[in-house]
């Protein structure tokens, strides 16, 4: 992940590492909300498991990012 992060920061593609761990985050986040496989978690443990520190934060950051609420993409 630190040579990704580091050939994107010269490349100009990442203006922050912060954004860069963000985009990771939301992105995992989406990826376990949308997995059939992964039926038992509720969306703050995904949340809390992607490095959110609240459900709320999640929710705001989640619906920003894809212009979606969070539990109109999770599975069922």
């Amino acid at each position: 992940m630190i040579s990704r992060l580091s050939s994107q920061r010269r490349t100009g593609l990442a203006a922050r590492p912060e954004r860069f761990v963000w985009d990771r985050r939301l992105e995992r986040s989406k990826e376990e909300l949308l997995s059939p496989a992964r039926a038992s978690p509720t969306i703050s443990e995904i949340a809390f498991a992607c490095g959110f520190n609240s459900s709320a934060h999640f929710s705001r950051a989640f619906e920003s990012r894809y212009d979606v609420a969070r539990g109109s993409c999770a599975r069922g």
